[in-house]
């Protein structure tokens, strides 16, 4: 009889264990979102609750997350009023400044194994331990930027703009460079070749290019700039900005805007199947109404995090996070600011 008391016991909790667990696995605390609301950096669940704050001066931005998910570099102002980059634990502990420049651009990026953190200066690019030591400067000469390391961290794509008479850059081409500095190389030049990013294996590279004759599109091609393929035909506005490609390499989502505002729109990764996920009319002449930017995929395929901007009269009134399904259903807002807001994801989903 005891014995019989035991397995129907022991069913029963497995039963309730079924029914429990699996809606429990979901709000696994390691699944979460590094955010940065009104220039403060907080932790959050991927609905956007349980905020925990992680700097107390509203100058942050521009937060990355290391590949082990044990810390976050960001961008802050440093006590002399000059951005640079600093490195915190996701407790909260050990905040230190980890480079020391007298201009900085936008976003730290870390090599895949953790160990390094590249980053753009006025005229090159910077590699440098995550502690900040071992400063090496891998480029020189050129404004580069739209940095991205592939994933083996063997190389890293980037973007070199030069200038006629000090105006806007007429021409933007990619460079790929090994991560010490060596084999240098041109793959994609002439016009406006913007934002490069490696697929999840490492075999091609995305980008937008505009401002030729032909318009804008966006392409792929291997990393050492052979078999450039054009995904798009519609000479609108394109951008592949945030992290473009799905975490299993079969999808593109993008930015066009071909409808007559800035939507986001996904497409195979041979540009076959492009659908338009979000639906937000059309942006007035003066250019008021809604605009989608910088779309990312969540670590899991399941989602796609991106930012709404509402302008009226030219000023932007009101910045949202938000996530949809892949599909472009079920948009739910995360998160709101009057002006900048960005999102990060732990890669332990």
């Amino acid at each position: 009889m005891k014995k019989r008391e035991i397995i129907i016991t022991v069913l029963t909790l497995y039963f309730l264990s079924c029914s429990v667990f699996p809606t429990s696995l979901n709000l696994d605390p390691k699944r979460q979102i590094a955010l940065i609301k009104d220039g403060i950096l907080f932790l959050a669940d991927p609905e956007g609750n349980d905020l925990k704050q992680l700097t107390f001066i509203s100058n942050s931005s521009y937060q990355s997350w290391s590949p082990d998910g044990t810390k976050i570099a960001f961008t802050s102002q440093d006590p002399s009023g000059i951005n640079n980059i600093f490195v915190i634990d996701i407790d909260g502990s050990n905040m230190n400044q980890v480079t020391f420049e007298d201009f900085l651009g936008i976003k730290a990026v870390w090599s895949p194994d953790g160990t390094k953190i590249t980053y753009r200066i006025r005229d090159g690019i910077i590699i440098v331990n995550s502690d900040g030591s071992d400063r090496t400067r891998i480029t020189s000469g050129t404004s580069s930027y739209k940095l991205d390391f592939s994933p083996d961290g063997s190389k890293i794509v980037y973007v070199s703009s030069y200038f006629i008479d000090n105006k806007q850059p007429v021409f933007s081409d990619i460079y790929i460079v090994n991560s010490d500095g060596t084999n240098n190389t041109l793959i994609a030049s002439g016009f406006q070749n913007n934002d490069p990013k490696f697929s999840p294996d490492g075999t091609i590279i995305v980008y937008s290019s505009g401002g030729g004759p032909e318009g804008s599109g966006i392409y792929t091609m291997n990393v050492d700039g052979t078999n450039k393929t054009r995904l798009t035909f519609d000479q609108s506005i394109l951008q592949v900005k945030g992290n473009p490609f799905s975490p299993d390499g079969s999808k593109i989502v993008f930015i066009s805007a071909r409808s007559g505002n800035f939507d986001i729109y996904s497409m195979n990764s041979d540009g076959t199947d492009q659908t338009r996920l979000t639906q937000t009319g059309i942006i007035s002449e003066s250019h008021d109404g809604i605009s989608n930017h910088n779309p990312q995929w969540s670590p899991d395929g399941e989602y796609i995090y991106y930012i709404e901007y509402v302008k009226e009269s030219t000023w932007t009134i009101n910045v949202t996070l938000k996530r949809m399904r892949t599909d472009g259903s079920l948009p739910v807002t995360i998160a709101s600011d009057a002006n900048f807001i960005s999102v990060s994801f732990s890669p332990i989903w």
